[in-house]
């Protein structure tokens, strides 16, 4: 298909201005969708911000014991006694962090400010690498003494201290006074294994357990690469099983994962041993078929409606010599070239939308709107765009394009329609 194609669909856009619109902006908002659900994933399911190990990383996050006897089941987060055992068995992971986090209203002199304060281990600040402005993180020592130590994000420490130092000065939590050892940059509350205001020792949660194994902590194993992700599930399921055989013979423990950051997500509360790459993906797939389907039948009938408002030009056309083949790539070059320039409008779009509306578009954990994001996109959502852009070309161009194939040039030249 060469430039001639082209600069004859250029022409024609030009002389069908009112068409020509239509179909860029239905194209420029289906990829605005797309790019936007594209975000939307890559915000929690990728490495960034504090999570550059996320792609080595698998989480544990909930337990179901369940009653055989009665029927009855409790679910909740993870115990300490199924942390404490994971933590001292499992082998493969090079790091194993347990963390608890509840919503806090922290009180200070400049009143109440809604918080999320953390419970964890030195390990944590292994998985997740925070930008510390100052200071440095808690010790495993410091966990184990259960040392009233803090890190506070830096919106805290702004908020409390304005551009003084914060680290060595003390911070009200608990009832009793913590000291400060660091300052984190902030990180966005989309970011869902590091986003927090408050640090402090696991040793300090008095929160005892809900039931047998249950309790509030969840868990995230680091392999030393990507690699591992499959033997680190096989051994913390194998150790689970274990575990659960000391119970009693009418109690079953069941617990989901590990799950890497990508399936947590399609798993959400879900009890399926395995959620799977692939069902995850087809989801996506699917999601994304679903939302071009409206705007190619909105396509095919205005191209239908556009080659029924040509119909003496292609009747020449065809009359002076013209194929069904010529006719036929002629029609795809202006298809083509409407959707690369929607496609165009549709990537500026989705900053502009996605900047002018995070809290909208954008959610924390429990559905909480977006404190900030970071707004990129990747190659590989970038590319699955652009192949489901030129689907979306192809199949609405499709049909107008055997519709011109079949035309009888004497029958449209004494005023027939195509």
């Amino acid at each position: 298909m060469n430039t001639t194609y082209f600069k004859m669909a250029l022409q024609m856009l030009r002389s069908n201005p009112f068409f020509s619109a239509l179909s860029i902006a239905a194209i420029a908002i289906t990829v605005m969708i797309v790019l936007i659900i594209s975000m939307q994933y890559e915000n929690v399911t990728t490495p960034g911000a504090a999570e550059v190990n996320l792609s080595r990383t698998v989480f544990l996050s909930r337990g179901i014991l369940k009653d055989t006897d009665t029927g009855g089941q409790h679910s909740s987060y993870l115990g300490s006694d199924i942390v404490s055992h994971l933590k001292k068995e499992l082998k493969i992971p090079i790091a194993i962090s347990q963390w608890a986090e509840t919503e806090w209203n922290f009180v200070s002199s400049h009143g109440v400010r809604p918080s999320k304060l953390i419970y964890t281990d030195a390990d944590y600040w292994k998985i997740n690498r925070y930008d510390f402005i100052s200071g440095r993180s808690f010790t495993q020592d410091e966990v184990e003494n259960g040392s009233e130590v803090i890190v506070i994000s830096q919106s805290i420490a702004q908020n409390e201290f304005a551009d003084e130092d914060a680290v060595g000065r003390n911070i009200g939590l608990l009832g009793r006074p913590f000291r400060i050892i660091g300052v984190v940059g902030d990180v966005s509350s989309v970011r869902r294994y590091s986003h927090g205001d408050l640090w402090i020792p696991f040793t300090l949660n008095n929160e005892e357990n809900f039931a047998v194994f249950l309790g509030s902590y969840m868990l995230m194993l680091m392999g030393e690469s990507r690699s591992d992700i499959k033997a680190m599930k096989q051994e913390a399921q194998r150790e689970i099983h274990n575990l659960s055989l000391s119970l009693p013979q009418h109690n079953k423990l069941f617990v989901p994962g590990p799950d890497t950051a990508f399936e947590a997500h399609f798993r959400q509360w879900q009890n399926t041993g395995d959620v799977g790459f692939t069902s995850s993906w087809l989801q996506i797939i699917l999601r994304v078929l679903a939302i071009m389907l409206i705007p190619a039948l909105n396509l095919v009938a205005i191209n239908l409606t556009w080659v029924d408002e040509r119909a003496r030009e292609i009747g020449l056309r065809k009359a002076f010599g013209a194929t069904r083949f010529t006719l036929v790539k002629q029609l795809l070059a202006e298809n083509t070239l409407i959707t690369a320039m929607g496609a165009s409008v549709g990537l500026v779009l989705s900053f502009v939308v996605a900047h002018l509306f995070p809290g909208l578009l954008f959610r924390g954990q429990w559905d909480q709107a977006a404190n900030f994001v970071e707004i990129s996109i990747s190659w590989l959502p970038f590319l699955i765009t652009i192949i489901s852009v030129f689907i979306l070309s192809i199949f609405s161009g499709l049909i107008p394009a055997i519709r011109i194939s079949q035309t009888q040039p004497a029958a449209v030249l004494k005023g027939g329609a195509l």
